[in-house]
């Protein structure tokens, strides 16, 4: 369990630049197009679940970000 992370830009970037990747991929097999269309189907475009991620969503989180949310989160431990 991390108790004081780093958020380091760094390896942020490299996050980031491995999770475009991999949305460049996600058409690349038709399974995974129809598990989320069925998913679409199924819950709707409204869904939490057929929330995928953006280029422009991705670029948006910044070290800043993170920092923000990890000491807001309830489950920060208190030592």
């Amino acid at each position: 369990m991390l108790q004081r992370p780093r958020f380091d830009e760094a390896r942020l970037a490299t996050a980031k630049d491995e999770l475009i990747a991999e949305m460049k991929r996600r058409n690349d097999d038709s399974g995974d197009i129809e598990d989320r269309e069925w998913n679409r189907l199924l819950y709707g475009d409204d869904h939490w679940i057929n929330r995928l991620p953006t280029k422009p969503s991705v670029d948006g989180v910044s070290r800043d970000d993170l920092v923000a949310f990890r000491s807001g989160s309830p489950c920060r431990p208190t030592w």
